[in-house]
């Protein structure tokens, strides 16, 4: 299974936010740059934003997100869910029969 949702590492964020740092600062025909005519500043983000490769996958974050999670803690917890859930089982059994097993 692949693990829920995973963080880059901050270095890569670190060194990619300060290139396009110094690239906003030092290029003249940049979206940041103040002499260049925007027509929302909502632009900016056009170009020159950084996603980590978020954009590119197959499904949206707000939709692997939980189905990440339940998959991670049936993989971690697997052993005392099957134990909860045979007790369960088990009480429903006694509850309804009076006498637990088969």
């Amino acid at each position: 299974l692949f693990e829920p949702i995973e963080v880059m590492y901050q270095e890569t964020s670190n060194a990619v936010m300060g290139a396009l740092l110094i690239h906003d600062i030092r290029n003249t025909k940049a979206y940041s740059y103040p002499a260049f005519k925007l027509n929302n500043p909502l632009q900016l983000f056009e170009h020159g934003s950084f996603h980590g490769g978020v954009w590119r996958c197959a499904f949206k974050i707000s939709s692997i997100g939980e189905m990440s999670a339940v998959a991670y803690y049936l993989k971690t917890y697997s052993l005392q869910i099957s134990a909860g859930s045979a007790a369960f089982a088990a009480a429903v059994m006694w509850l309804f029969t009076g006498k637990v097993g088969l």
